[in-house]
């Protein structure tokens, strides 16, 4: 991005990012039949936010992809464990990777919505990196 374009950019999101130094994330594309269908990773986490996250991945994805996304830190005791839409794709030509931005899908009831123990998990971990003073 030149000077000028990001002076002019304006950010879109709403809710806050917070940078995870040493997060990490297992990706793995939703289908009909998962039974075979293992995660890949780790991948490097770049940012998370209560409704999204983004990554690197040297693996063309693709987007509008439906994903279920393993996220974890040295700092918590536990994955967490949401899904989403991939929403942002962008290849970096040096290296050929691809940053993705995933939003989560809504929480409720239901095999199409995360549940309220994701969401509840997914408070926690950022509440988490805050106190250790990795965000």
């Amino acid at each position: 991005m030149t000077d000028d374009k990001v002076k002019n950019f304006r950010e879109r999101r709403f809710t806050e990012r917070f940078r995870i130094p040493d997060g990490l994330i297992y990706c793995r594309q939703l289908r009909k039949l998962n039974w075979f269908n293992s995660f890949k990773g780790p991948f490097i986490l770049k940012d998370i936010a209560s409704n999204s996250a983004s990554f690197d991945c040297p693996q063309d994805i693709g987007l509008k992809k439906i994903v279920e996304l393993k996220i974890s830190s040295p700092h918590f005791q536990k994955e967490v464990t949401v899904k989403g839409q991939i929403i942002r794709r962008r290849e970096l030509e040096e290296s050929g990777e691809f940053i993705y931005v995933v939003q989560f899908t809504p929480f409720g009831e239901g095999p199409q919505y995360n549940t309220h123990l994701s969401r509840d998990d997914m408070r926690a971990f950022i509440k988490a990196m805050q106190a250790n003073g990795n965000l």
